[in-house]
């Protein structure tokens, strides 16, 4: 009879849960995800990258493994702050840097390297400035180009060589319908290269390792568009949000967008929500926050989605956090270092 080999095996939240650090060369499979892990003897699991081949490579994958970011203004009044947090360890953020200008309702973008902070609202007038910082060393950003136009509002994707930008007000606060993308390769100007199925503003954007999406928005809450990151391309109409509200975080898994909280009036919501990649679905509600907030920010690690700061409706500095893989309801798990709102649709992580 054959020897049967066994590799150590569980679902991804067994993982999560047990949190093991695996010997130099040892194994460890997810049963649900197909996806393993090889240990160095050193790094626990929740900080221990998926393998990946040499040749040919796997998908490029949005998600974390080390840290989530957030470059905000806390409105009324605040500071330029670069928030990061642990995903390894529950806990509060710390300030680790600065943007170049304060201003509110920005957007962030992910590089491997780098996080991008862009737009934003500077009172009296909206920014068009992209502002850089590095993720191998805590430290202030840079101005490293521009967008074509100031905006407020916006929201983004990222690919593995592009930051894409859905426009959000234009200057005289009309709302636009393009998107544009930015070279991580290089530090540049952004160019437009689509537009979207509507004019819309406050939207939320999830990221595929294959596409962009783009949900919802102010007076287009029932979108859910889709854009190719191999080519240059319109966007698609391919579903509908499930609820008709704006504002709302994002957090992106490998097979699903999730889209957290937002509002369409005063109050907020606790929904969680979720479409699926591959079969181009609605977004249905799977989930509650453990605090209702809108205007926050959203990031994610390989197994979490994180919701960070936003209006209850006063100020917050909650970071909460919920499963990809149960599909479960958020828990409070730390702090901002400042209370916010405004703090812009996209976070940053590595």
């Amino acid at each position: 009879m054959a020897n049967t080999i066994q590799l150590k095996r569980g679902d991804a939240a067994d993982w999560t849960a047990a949190d093991p650090t695996l010997a130099a060369g040892e194994f460890g499979f997810e049963a649900d995800t197909g996806k393993f892990k090889v240990g160095d003897g050193s790094t626990a699991w929740s900080a221990l990258g998926y393998f990946e081949t040499a040749a040919g490579g796997s998908a490029w994958s949005y998600q974390g493994s080390a840290s989530g970011y957030m470059g905000y203004l806390g409105v009324p009044s605040g500071a330029n702050v670069i928030d990061k947090f642990s995903f390894t360890s529950d806990g509060d953020a710390t300030d680790v840097g600065d943007l170049t200008a304060a201003r509110e309702s920005t957007v962030g973008n992910s590089s491997a390297e780098s996080g991008y902070t862009m737009g934003g609202f500077a009172s009296p007038t909206m920014s068009n400035v992209v502002d850089k910082f590095p993720f191998a060393a805590d430290g202030d950003a840079t101005d490293v180009g521009d967008l074509t136009f100031a905006t407020r509002g916006a929201s983004g994707n990222s690919s593995d060589s592009y930051g894409y930008v859905t426009m959000g007000y234009k200057q005289p606060y009309a709302m636009s319908n393009e998107y544009e993308k930015l070279a991580y390769a290089a530090d540049g100007n952004s160019a437009n290269v689509g537009i979207l199925t509507v004019t819309t503003t406050s939207s939320t954007n999830t990221s595929s390792p294959t596409d962009g999406y783009v949900v919802g928005g102010y007076l287009a809450q029932n979108m859910l568009d889709k854009f190719p990151f191999a080519s240059d391309a319109n966007a698609t109409d391919v579903g509908n949000s499930d609820v008709d509200k704006f504002n709302r975080s994002a957090s992106s898994s490998l097979d699903a967008g999730y889209l957290s909280g937002g509002g369409s009036g005063p109050g907020s919501t606790s929904t969680i929500s979720k479409h699926v990649f591959a079969s181009d679905s609605n977004a249905s509600s799977v989930s509650t926050l453990a605090i209702a907030v809108i205007n926050a920010g959203g990031t994610q690690s390989t197994t979490h989605g994180y919701i960070m700061g936003g209006n209850t409706p006063s100020k917050t500095d909650h970071i909460q956090k919920f499963e990809f893989a149960s599909d479960s309801n958020s828990a409070d798990i730390g702090n901002l270092t400042t209370t916010t709102d405004l703090a812009g649709q996209n976070g940053n992580q590595i």
